[in-house]
């Protein structure tokens, strides 16, 4: 999976799906879209979720860059990925925090799951805000249960979010990206 980010703040964040064809050569294929301010609200969850499952995994911590593209190394982290974009991009404001919130409770496999049966059916960019795509938009935008299941509650939300940073001895942040910046 590739984010791009273009430095405009009027141009769409691009997310693409990256595969090698039958020729060897690497072809992307445009999955999703998603404005500025949506991406900027979902970036940090979504972060936040893939380093817990790296630091399981004894694997480093990353982040997505502000600017430019950015793969992510783990395939299944995009998968997980896009189940948030594509709940997010028809969204109301209101929506989104919940979305994000109910996105984090989902276990990685059912989100591979979702993953698996929307890019099925709904994966390019035609299928924005049909069939399973829109249902995707429609579960995670509905009150999310279990304990704490208030999503502007800051309690919960701090508990779901919250903030980790890797120093080294020089006091500089040395997180290494979960991601591969990708060459022009």
């Amino acid at each position: 999976m590739l984010v791009s980010v273009p430095s405009s703040r009027k141009d769409l964040v691009d997310f693409y799906e990256v595969r090698e064809d039958l020729a060897g050569r690497m072809t992307r294929t445009l999955r999703g879209q998603l404005t500025h301010k949506q991406w900027a609200t979902v970036a940090r969850t979504a972060e936040f979720t893939f380093n817990e499952q790296l630091r399981e995994a004894g694997e480093r911590p990353g982040r997505f860059l502000k600017t430019g593209e950015t793969r992510l190394s783990i395939n299944n982290l995009g998968k997980e990925l896009m189940v948030l974009v594509w709940a997010t991009e028809d969204a109301g404001e209101d929506e989104v925090d919940v979305i994000r919130v109910s996105w984090q409770r989902l276990h990685r496999i059912e989100r591979w799951w979702l993953f698996n049966q929307t890019v099925a059916l709904n994966g390019d960019p035609r299928g924005r805000g049909k069939g399973w795509r829109a249902a995707l938009r429609l579960m995670l935008a509905a009150t999310p249960t279990g304990p704490g299941s208030d999503a502007f509650d800051p309690e919960t939300t701090l508990k779901l979010m919250a903030t980790r940073t890797v120093k080294t001895k020089s006091g500089k942040n040395d997180m290494e990206p979960m991601f591969r910046k990708v060459s022009p």
